[in-house]
């Protein structure tokens, strides 16, 4: 779910291109309505959201996510200031950031099963490429070899 139809068709375009099937929604997040357990998984990369909008998100995140249910977040820390790159979120913009306590609050009763920060290259296209400082959350971890 995106409120751009633009970035949903690159993921579509991207999925199929891996050979995975997604379905997507364009919707705005503060009133996009979801009943509870219908996801088995949400993945939120690198969400900008003011602190309000963001803890109402959350807590609707617990009660939708189905039996089992996967949620992947990626979000800068405030040591994203350090990296001495292009800086989205600003100083000026403080709440935008997430930490491990912020998200353990917000989350209530979703089990961290990976919560890990670390440094890579963010490299959207030709866009952004810069160091940055994310944290990293699941409920379950997936991975491949």
């Amino acid at each position: 779910m995106d409120q751009s139809s633009e970035g949903l068709n690159k993921a579509v375009q991207f999925a199929r291109k891996h050979g995975v099937k997604i379905k997507t929604h364009v919707a705005d997040l503060a009133t996009f309505l979801i009943e509870p357990g219908a996801w088995q998984a949400i993945v939120s990369i690198f969400p900008h959201i003011p602190a309000a909008m963001r803890r109402e998100l959350h807590r609707k995140v617990v009660l939708e996510l189905a039996p089992n249910g996967v949620f992947l977040l990626q979000a800068y820390t405030v040591r994203q200031l350090e990296t001495g790159g292009i800086v989205d979120p600003s100083r000026k913009q403080m709440e935008l950031f997430m930490s491990l306590a912020k998200l353990q609050s917000e989350l209530p009763g979703l089990p961290f099963e990976l919560a890990r920060e670390l440094q890579r290259e963010v490299n959207e296209e030709n866009f952004i490429v810069a160091a940055a400082r994310w944290f990293g959350t699941g409920r379950r971890l997936f991975s491949t070899p």
